[in-house]
């Protein structure tokens, strides 16, 4: 019989001092320590067992420490296995100066 498990997901956005950090934390499983300075490495999946169709390519986590950097930012992860895990990226506030001018409709 399958074991299921309720898994509570929180999304918090904060700024402070110039910068803006967006964290998403969840009350799953939680990632082994051996495994977690790897999460944001490509093609890294922590289960070898599952197959490709269900366990994604290992991507995801990459790509967005790929974006924030970008961005001048910075991405960190933290987890304790059996309460959860904690992923959390930071970015320079944009300001008025860094944005695109408006667009101007065509006349």
């Amino acid at each position: 019989m399958p074991v299921e498990m309720l898994c509570l997901l929180v999304l918090r956005a904060e700024a402070c001092d110039g910068w803006v950090r967006l964290t998403v934390e969840d009350t799953g499983e939680g990632i082994p320590p051996e495994q977690l300075p790897r999460v944001f490495e490509r093609f890294y999946r922590g289960d070898k067992s599952r197959a490709r169709s269900s366990g994604g390519a290992g991507l995801g986590l990459a790509i967005v420490r790929e974006l924030v950097e970008a961005m001048g930012g910075d991405v960190s992860a933290e987890s304790t296995p059996g309460q959860g895990s904690r992923f959390s990226f930071r970015r320079p506030v944009a300001t008025s100066q860094h944005l695109a001018p408006p667009v101007r409709p065509m006349v």
